[in-house]
C-alpha cells in the first residue's frame, strides 16, 4: 500500500475507519494509523510528499506537495500564506516525529517551498540528506511575522547573511513591484549565495534595489564583513519603513542597536543558531563567539512580564477575559475586530457574574497554558494540544467513558497524542466535577502490616483513601488503581479501567538478562489530572491532559527516587556491579542502564518516549521560536535541565525566570484531602 493509493482513497470520500477496513493500514505495529487523518485532511497538520533540491554552499531548497482534487483544486487546508511566515515541518527521525520550524521562500496553491541550511552534525539535516522526492514530512499552517500582510505599503528593507535570506527570497518573489523592496545581502562566496541570480535579476529589471557584501571566497575574493554604518546607510530617510534583520545572533544584534533609534522604522529581527552546543550565552563583547547562543541576550519582549497577568499577580474576571481574548483573536483571527465578542463577555460577567468560552476559544487557552508551562520541557508541540470538551457532562459515569475516550484517543496505538478534556468549571449544583487520581494510570502503594512496602510509595496516601471506599488490592507490585471520580452530585464512585486502556511496557535489556526477569513495567502514558486550568479569568478544577513520558521521568525519578520504588541498588545488583565503593560509579552505571532499558523497550513496544538529549534540543528551538514571535520563556530550571548528563544540556548554564503566565496550569488542594486548618 502506497502513499498515492492511500490519497487516492481519501480523494473518494474515504474515512480513516474506511482506509484500515481496506487495507489494514494501521492494524500491524500502529505506527502509521495516526498518518491516516493527514490523507484525510481531518488532522490538524497536512501531509505532503517533498521535492528536495541540493543547492551550492550545503543548501537544500524543498518543495513540500500537498497534491490537489481531481477537479484540480487543492487538497490543503493550509492557509494562505503571507511573506515572512514560516512552517513546522515534521519528519520521522529513527521512530519518532521530529519537528522544525522553517521560513517559507515561496508557495502556491498546492505546494510550500523552504530553503535549508544543512547543519553538521543535525538530526534533521541527517535526514534531509537522505531524503528522496516523495517522501512524507507532516507541515503545519503557516505562521510568524506581519511584515507581509496585503494592503501595506510602506517600503520593507532587508538586511541579511547567508542563509538569513530566505525571509528576502519570499517577499521578492511575492511583493515585487507592490511595494519598494531593498535588499542588503551579506555572504561569503557568490558562487554558494543563496538566491543570488535571482535577486541580480530582479535588480537589473528594477523590481528591488540590491546591494550586496562578499565578505570572502574559496577563491579569496571579497571585501571583509561590512560596517553596520554600511549596512543602515540611507534608511533614516526613507521615512516610515519595515526593516527585517535575519542572520547569526552576532549579526543581528548590532543591528538592531543602531536601528532601535531611528523613527518610522519598525524592525523585524530573526535569529537563527547554526549549531546547538554547551555554554552560557555570550554577552557583548565577551569575545565567546554566537554558536552556543540559545536566546539573544538583549531580546525585548512585546509585552514585558510586569504587564502579564501571572498567578501571583492575577487581575478580575473582566481584566482577564479581555486580555486573553486579545490574545486569542491576534493569535488566531488577526484580520477581525474582537470588540463584539468582548461586549458580549462583558456584558455576560457583570449579569452572570461569569461567561463561557467557545470550544475554540477554549482549545486555545489549554494549548497556550501548555506554551506558559515553566516544568515542562516539551512546550514545542504546544499547538498540537487536541481539545475534548466536556462541559456538559455531570455524571460520574458520563465523565468515566469520557476519560476512557481520551486514553484511547491519546495512545492511539503507541503514536501518542497530545490531548486534554476539559469539564464543567462549575457544576450544575455549584459543585464542579472532581477526580482523586493525580493520573489517570497511576500504580497502588501501600504498607503491609509486617512494615514491608508494596509498590509505588508515592501513593500510599491515595491507595489508603481509595481502599476506604472498599477497593481491595490484589497484592501486585505494579497493581492499576481504580478512578475515583465525583460527579456534580459530589458523591466519589470507584471506576476500573477497561483492559483496552491499560497500556503498560515491560521493561527489558538486551545485556542484562538478570535485570529483564526483575519483570519491572510502566504505564505508557502520562495522563496528568490533578492540575486546575486558569485562564480568562475561569478556574477548570478537572482538565486531565496528557502529552509523552521522557526516559528520565521513568528511570531517573519513578523507579529510582528514595520515595518512589527506589531500585536502584536491586538494579545495580541485577547487572553484577560491586556497591562496597561509590568511587566505582556502581549508581552511576546502574543509572545509565535503567535509562537504556526504558528507551529500547518503549521503542520494542512501539510506544513514542522522548528521549532527553532530543528533548533538550527540542526546547532550544521553542525558545528561539517563541523570540521569533517576540515572546520571553519562562521556566524552572530544576525541571528543565534533566537529572541524567545534566551538565551535557544546552540548558545546563541557561538563567529562566521561574514566572508562571496566564493562561496556566497550577497545582491544587486533592479533593480527598481535608481542607488546611488554621
Amino acid at each position: 500500500m502506497t502513499a498515492i493509493q492511500l490519497r487516492d482513497m481519501a480523494a473518494e470520500g474515504a474515512s480513516v475507519e474506511d482506509m484500515v477496513a481496506r487495507t489494514g493500514a494501521g492494524t500491524v505495529c500502529g505506527g502509521c494509523r495516526d498518518m491516516l487523518p493527514l490523507f484525510t485532511q481531518t488532522a490538524q497538520e497536512t501531509l505532503c510528499w517533498i521535492e528536495p533540491e541540493t543547492l551550492p554552499g550545503g543548501v537544500v531548497r524543498v518543495r513540500l506537495n500537498v497534491g490537489k482534487e481531481g477537479n484540480g483544486a487543492a487538497r490543503s487546508p493550509l492557509k494562505a500564506a503571507r511573506p515572512g511566515d514560516f512552517v513546522r515541518v515534521s519528519a520521522m527521525v529513527k521512530g519518532q516525529w521530529l519537528q522544525r520550524p522553517y521560513t517559507l521562500t515561496d508557495w502556491d496553491d498546492s505546494s510550500l517551498e523552504i530553503t535549508v541550511k544543512l547543519e553538521e552534525p543535525g538530526q534533521f539535516s541527517d535526514w534531509l540528506r537522505a531524503a528522496a522526492p516523495g517522501d512524507l514530512v507532516k507541515v503545519r499552517v503557516p505562521e510568524g511575522s506581519a511584515y507581509g500582510v496585503e494592503g501595506e505599503t510602506r517600503p520593507l528593507v532587508f538586511i541579511v547573511a547567508g542563509i538569513g535570506v530566505t525571509p528576502a527570497l519570499s517577499a521578492v518573489r511575492k511583493l515585487a513591484r507592490t511595494r519598494a523592496l531593498d535588499v542588503r545581502y551579506v555572504y561569503r562566496d557568490p558562487a554558494k549565495a543563496t538566491g543570488l541570480p535571482q535577486l541580480q535579476a530582479l535588480a537589473r529589471a528594477g523590481d528591488i534595489s540590491l546591494a550586496t557584501f562578499a565578505t570572502g571566497s574559496s577563491g579569496g575574493v571579497g571585501g571583509g564583513r561590512p560596517s553596520v554604518e554600511a549596512l543602515i546607510d540611507g534608511i533614516s530617510v526613507k521615512g516610515p519603513a519595515q526593516v527585517v534583520v535575519c542572520g547569526p545572533e552576532g549579526f543581528s544584534a548590532p543591528l538592531r542597536e543602531a536601528l532601535a533609534p531611528l523613527a518610522n522604522i519598525k524592525v523585524f529581527v530573526e535569529d537563527f543558531q547554526e549549531t546547538i552546543g554547551r555554554g552560557v550565552n555570550p554577552g557583548p563583547g565577551s569575545g565567546l563567539g554566537t554558536a552556543h547562543a540559545i536566546r539573544s541576550p538583549d531580546f525585548i519582549p512585546e509585552r514585558l512580564w510586569e504587564s502579564l497577568f501571572t498567578r501571583k499577580t492575577p487581575g478580575t474576571m473582566a481584566e482577564e477575559a479581555e486580555d486573553f481574548l486579545r490574545e486569542f483573536y491576534r493569535s488566531e483571527r488577526p484580520g477581525e475586530d474582537p470588540a463584539e465578542r468582548l461586549g458580549t463577555v462583558r456584558e455576560a460577567i457583570g449579569t452572570q457574574g461569569s461567561w463561557r468560552k467557545t470550544a475554540e476559544e477554549l482549545a486555545f487557552a489549554a494549548q497556550v497554558a501548555w506554551r506558559n508551562a515553566p516544568r515542562c520541557i516539551g512546550r514545542l508541540y504546544w499547538k498540537g494540544l487536541h481539545l475534548r470538551d466536556g462541559r456538559d457532562l455531570q455524571t460520574a459515569d458520563e465523565i468515566a467513558l469520557a476519560l476512557f475516550e481520551h486514553m484511547r484517543f491519546a495512545f492511539n496505538g503507541g503514536a501518542i497524542r497530545p490531548a486534554i478534556t476539559v469539564f464543567d468549571p462549575s457544576g450544575q449544583d455549584g459543585q464542579a466535577p472532581r477526580i482523586w487520581n493525580p493520573q489517570l494510570q497511576l500504580y497502588a502503594g501501600y504498607r503491609l502490616r509486617s512494615g514491608q512496602q508494596v509498590g509505588d510509595p508515592g501513593q500510599n496516601a491515595l491507595t489508603e483513601a481509595i481502599m476506604a471506599l472498599g477497593w481491595e488490592p490484589s497484592g501486585s507490585r505494579f497493581e492499576i488503581l481504580p478512578l475515583v471520580i465525583q460527579g456534580s452530585d459530589g458523591r466519589p464512585r470507584i471506576f476500573e479501567l477497561p483492559d483496552d486502556v491499560r497500556h503498560e511496557v515491560p521493561l527489558s535489556h538486551p545485556g542484562y538478562p538478570a535485570f529483564s526477569a526483575m519483570k519491572l513495567r510502566w504505564h505508557a502514558v502520562p495522563y496528568v489530572s490533578d492540575l486546575r486550568l486558569d485562564a480568562g479569568g475561569i478556574t477548570y478544577p478537572f482538565v486531565p491532559f496528557n502529552g509523552w513520558f521522557m526516559n528520565t521521568e521513568i528511570a531517573a525519578r519513578n523507579l529510582t527516587d528514595h520515595n518512589r520504588y527506589d531500585l536502584l541498588e536491586p538494579v545495580a545488583e541485577a547487572m553484577g556491579l560491586d556497591r562496597r565503593n561509590d568511587r566505582d560509579l556502581w549508581r552511576d552505571k546502574a543509572l545509565i542502564m535503567l535509562n537504556e532499558a526504558v528507551i529500547g523497550s518503549f521503542d520494542e513496544a512501539g510506544v513514542r518516549l522522548a528521549d532527553h538529549h532530543n528533548a533538550t534540543r527540542d526546547f532550544v528551538e521553542f525558545c528561539r521560536a517563541e523570540q521569533r514571535a517576540g515572546r520571553e520563556v519562562f521556566g524552572e530550571w530544576m525541571w528543565l535541565v534533566p537529572p541524567v548528563s545534566a551538565s551535557l544540556s544546552p540548558l545546563y548554564q541557561q538563567p529562566f525566570a521561574n514566572i508562571s503566565v496566564k493562561p496556566a496550569y497550577a497545582y491544587q488542594r486533592a479533593v480527598w484531602k481535608p481542607a488546611a486548618t488554621v
